[in-house]
């Protein structure tokens, strides 16, 4: 399932990434509610908007 998200294959999630992989599982997204949706997985604040969500393996 990462991989769904991880478009470019360097390990780790983008918000755009989020959102695209959010909207090929048919749910649509705008990037407030990606941002808002990533801090709200970021449980250890670690900059998910610096693309670490997927260092993290949460996804």
């Amino acid at each position: 399932m990462f991989k769904v998200f991880d478009r470019n294959g360097d390990k780790t999630i983008s918000i755009e990434e989020l959102r695209m992989g959010l909207k090929s599982m048919g749910t649509t997204f705008t990037y407030k509610e990606a941002m808002l949706a990533a801090k709200t997985i970021d449980k250890d604040s670690m900059n998910f908007t610096s693309s670490v969500l997927g260092k993290q393996g949460l996804l």
